[in-house]
């Protein structure tokens, strides 16, 4: 019953963003991002196609090659996985994502029903290399037990952090 729970967790949040009308950046609790992730972000949205209703800033197992570039690091996405980092823009793409609120089917979990919607003119974009990874989690890690490649950060915060700290703890 969790794949039901975290669903209608993005389905209350993404409700909010619809009721205010504002490009939101949804993040789930069990993430990184990268330390430049706010200078990186509002370039790429300069660059976003004007129908754009969904961006990931994170996502599972794609590569650019799997998409269609439409600029420098944003990808037309043909697949929907993974919901812990994106960008929703305003009520226009709330309104198109929460049409997945009718699906019958919840048991495949939230990505399944966005990978739906984006059959029903939902346009749905994806920044490669991604700028957040889901850590602490199963969804990060390959049958074979190692860190997917797709899921490197080009500068994790959390290292940078670690090493902020240990120079301040040697001073």
């Amino acid at each position: 019953w969790g794949v039901v729970g975290c669903r209608q967790s993005h389905i209350r949040v993404v409700r909010a963003v619809k009721e205010a009308d504002a490009v939101t950046i949804v993040l789930e609790d069990d993430l990184d991002v990268d330390a430049d992730i706010t200078s990186k972000v509002p370039v790429l949205i300069d660059h976003l196609p004007k129908d754009w209703d969904m961006v990931r800033i994170g996502n599972c197992w794609e590569r650019a090659d799997d998409n269609i570039k439409v600029f420098d690091g944003i990808y037309k996405t043909t697949a929907h996985w993974c919901t812990h980092a994106y960008m929703i823009n305003g009520a226009k793409g709330a309104k198109k994502w929460l049409a997945m609120e009718d699906i019958p089917e919840p048991t495949g979990g939230v990505d399944g029903a966005i990978q739906y919607n984006a059959k029903v003119n939902f346009h749905s974009y994806t920044f490669i290399p991604v700028m957040a990874v889901q850590i602490g989690t199963k969804g990060d890690i390959s049958t074979s037990g190692k860190k997917d490649d797709f899921h490197k950060l080009e500068k994790p915060a959390t290292k940078a952090v670690i090493e902020m700290m240990s120079k301040t703890e040697s001073k």
